[in-house]
């Protein structure tokens, strides 16, 4: 998944790359300016996405543009290509599960804010009804 993930990256940093040196400043100012707000109030806001509206918005339309949150998983990605992607694209939830007690162990909620090298808490069970457990009749 991580490879995935520095494609996207790399790809709309090439599509940055090929426009004007003005353009690109204005790109980088815009980026660093909303993920300074993020961390400052955890979230997304009125400037952040007027941020997004006047200079990020071809960068997201790279990625379709509809996207609201992205889920990685399997294994981590790097901060730059998380912090990246949680500015330009959309937020970026890390998850992490073992097959063996369930397909989710841990994910990071949105309301804790932008946070990066974290799957967050456990994950509380949902369902709290004992196995059932089927025994064929013997014939």
């Amino acid at each position: 998944m991580p490879t995935i993930w520095e494609r996207i990256r790399k790809g709309i940093l090439n599509e940055v790359n090929k426009q004007s040196y003005a353009v690109r400043q204005i790109f980088f100012a815009a980026f660093n300016a909303k993920w300074a707000m993020i961390q400052a109030t955890g979230s997304q806001n009125v400037v952040t996405n007027a941020i997004d509206a006047a200079a990020l918005k071809q960068a997201k339309d790279i990625v379709g543009g509809r996207l609201r949150m992205a889920l990685t998983g399997g294994a981590g990605i790097s901060d730059e290509t998380h912090r990246f992607l949680s500015t330009v694209m959309c937020y970026v939830v890390s998850g992490y599960g073992l097959t063996e007690i369930s397909g989710i162990g841990s994910v990071t909620f949105p309301r804790l804010g932008y946070r990066l090298r974290t799957v967050g808490p456990p994950v509380r069970p949902r369902d709290k009804k004992k196995p059932v457990v089927v025994i064929a009749e013997a014939k």
